[in-house]
């Protein structure tokens, strides 16, 4: 069909969804909400989105501080299982000390009592939002999306 100039439909990938909020868990509120501008350490926001990588779809979750914008902690995999982000948030721990807050939204992943015991446990409070609308983790996903798609010499493989 493109040797005549003709215009040719593009197949899409088909996109996949990382937030599962129709769960029975117990849902936290925002407790961030008016808090304004925040000291470094004293907010981790956490998110998990999706990236092209070889020939499927993969899974980034990320934990940024809030106030000095820097990533803690972070996870790739192909599967959207909790441990996903419960391996995100220990790695973030291990180098950090523990903030204040934890703001992500009321995912799954969030809500599950493995990863809410160890934000007690390290005395973190919980904080959800109803939309991802004004989380500050967003332009860094879209900075990390770019990265990763545009790397010419991945390979395609995440670790498991």
């Amino acid at each position: 069909m493109g040797e005549y100039h003709l215009l040719q439909v593009r197949k899409s990938k088909p996109v996949p969804h990382t937030t599962n909020s129709k769960h029975n868990l117990l849902v936290y509120a925002n407790e961030v909400k008016y808090l304004g501008s925040v000291v470094p350490g004293w907010v981790w926001v956490s998110d998990v989105t999706y990236v092209w990588i070889g020939d499927r779809w993969a899974y980034l979750a990320l934990i940024m501080d809030q106030g000095s914008r820097r990533i803690v902690g972070s996870k790739l995999s192909h599967s959207l299982h909790r441990s996903l982000c419960i391996d995100a948030l220990t790695m973030a721990l291990k180098d950090n000390p523990a903030p204040g807050f934890h703001h992500s939204d009321r995912g799954v992943q969030y809500c599950s009592y493995d990863y809410i015991d160890i934000l007690k446990a390290h005395q973190i409070t919980p904080s959800m939002a109803a939309s991802i609308a004004g989380n500050p983790v967003v332009p860094v996903f879209q900075a990390c999306k770019r990265l990763v798609s545009s790397a010419p010499s991945h390979t395609g493989k995440v670790p498991a």
